[in-house]
């Protein structure tokens, strides 16, 4: 199997160790929102990087990359912080060489809604679907999910916004290849009665197997992208079987301006035997 070969793999790497975590920084702002991103460089194992939003600033959503060759990093998880409303977290981790870590945060000025599972077991060799749901009336509009140590095997595969008829929240399934029991700590789901929200999906992706491929969810024009997210598909079934490497806001080329309140940008890795479509998710403010 795919996941056992890659915790053996990852059995070389050390339980942590990184470089220096960068500054907040702003990339700018869009129709009262604004984008936010913090670095970490020359992460050698396991890192959480930060992204706080300015002033009185409520967090609508974040993500995170990573970079370097795709095989040999991932996303571990990504979540708002546990002080709601201030920022976003995202963890990664590199396997045998230095690389950066970037998270992001999207930042609002209207009260929204955090909603935070419990501690729940992370079995051996497992995916769990890690998530929480959103109050009667409100729309999910970000979400995640974290891993505690001492697994470095942990990877987050998907997230994305759960809608009706099912119980409206938002869902971020981990997996967990290696040998050891973990466990899943914080489901999240940024939600929201008062954004006018649209939900936009990118065309599926090619994702063969043992590469990695991008996919981008645009909003529309004169929207600004709140949060998203991803997911892979197989023929007609979902399914979780990409790893993430990025899962962030995007900017199109066309308006030049810097500022990713475009879409979203999902990127992820195809560990498995077989060939599945990588779709994004953007959630878009109208």
């Amino acid at each position: 199997m795919a996941l056992a070969v890659y915790a053996v793999a990852l059995a070389v790497a050390p339980a942590a160790g990184a470089g220096t975590a960068g500054p907040s920084v702003s990339l700018g702002k869009s129709h009262g929102l604004e984008y936010m991103r913090a670095k970490f460089n020359d992460v050698t194992t396991q890192v959480e990087q930060s992204a706080g939003c300015d002033g009185d600033g409520q967090v609508t959503g974040g993500g995170g990359s990573i970079d370097g060759p795709a095989a040999f990093a991932r996303l571990r998880g990504s979540y708002p912080f546990s002080s709601p409303g201030t920022g976003w977290n995202v963890q990664g981790t590199s396997i045998g060489a230095d690389r950066t870590l970037a998270a992001f945060a999207v930042c609002g000025g209207i009260d929204v809604d955090y909603e935070v599972t419990g501690l729940s077991s992370f079995p051996a060799n497992s995916v769990v679907h890690g998530g929480a749901s959103c109050p009667i009336g409100a729309d999910p509009i970000a979400g995640g999910a974290r891993a505690t140590a001492p697994v470095s095997e942990v990877t987050m595969i998907a997230t994305f916004p759960l809608l009706p008829p099912s119980t409206a929240g938002w869902r971020t399934p981990l997996a967990n290849p290696s040998p050891t029991e973990d466990t899943l700590y914080e489901g999240h789901a940024v939600c929201s009665s008062v954004y006018d929200v649209r939900y936009q999906y990118s065309d599926p992706k090619r994702l063969r197997s043992g590469e990695a491929a991008n996919a981008v969810a645009r909003c529309r024009a004169k929207q600004s992208v709140l949060g998203g997210g991803f997911f892979s598909v197989r023929a007609d079934v979902t399914g979780y079987r990409s790893e993430a490497l990025t899962t962030r806001p995007w900017d199109s080329k066309q308006d030049g301006n810097k500022t990713p309140d475009d879409g979203w940008l999902a990127r992820a890795y195809n560990r498995e035997t077989f060939r599945v479509h990588l779709v994004a998710v953007a959630v878009c403010k109208r």
